[in-house]
């Protein structure tokens, strides 16, 4: 990863230009500010981005939340996921083309928020990717293995 890595980029994408494979993350409708301010209640948590998915609810929070706040909230819904920006900082990513061909793989350095797009590190020659494929590990740019997101944690 290392010399993968070296002399690489960190790029911000619109979420506008960007399709997402292997989640349920931004496949739903975006909850309104008055169901994220809830969630966060209850989670004790900021919530930069909550969606309604045919599933259920899936959410991401600013930092750590309350796995009794969650639980509460499970009670009154179908479903509801919840991650962090942690758990997806340094999450490793297939890099898709235009085109629809995997062209490499790059890291999320930052989900973005509903606004703003997420922040990528890609390899130098690559360019800013219009698909992202979602995997499970976690590494920084040397190939330190940070842990992983369980997988179907993310839809």
């Amino acid at each position: 990863f290392r010399h993968y890595f070296a002399n690489g980029q960190a790029v911000r994408v619109s979420w506008d230009e960007l399709i997402l494979r292997g989640t349920a993350w931004r496949t739903g409708t975006p909850t309104d500010a008055a169901r994220r301010e809830h969630f966060a209640h209850f989670l004790e948590a900021p919530v930069i981005w909550a969606e309604e998915t045919d599933d259920g609810y899936f959410c991401i929070t600013d930092g750590p939340f309350s796995a009794e706040g969650l639980r509460t909230l499970r009670e009154s819904l179908r479903d509801l996921r919840v991650v962090t920006t942690e758990d997806l900082r340094n999450l490793l990513v297939g890099l898709v083309s235009t085109t629809g061909e995997t062209v490499g793989v790059g890291l999320l350095l930052d989900p973005g928020g509903d606004e703003t797009g997420p922040t990528l590190y890609v390899p130098p020659g690559v360019e800013p990717p219009r698909g992202l494929i979602l995997g499970h590990l976690r590494v920084t740019r040397d190939g330190e293995e940070l842990g992983s997101v369980r997988p179907g944690r993310l839809g």
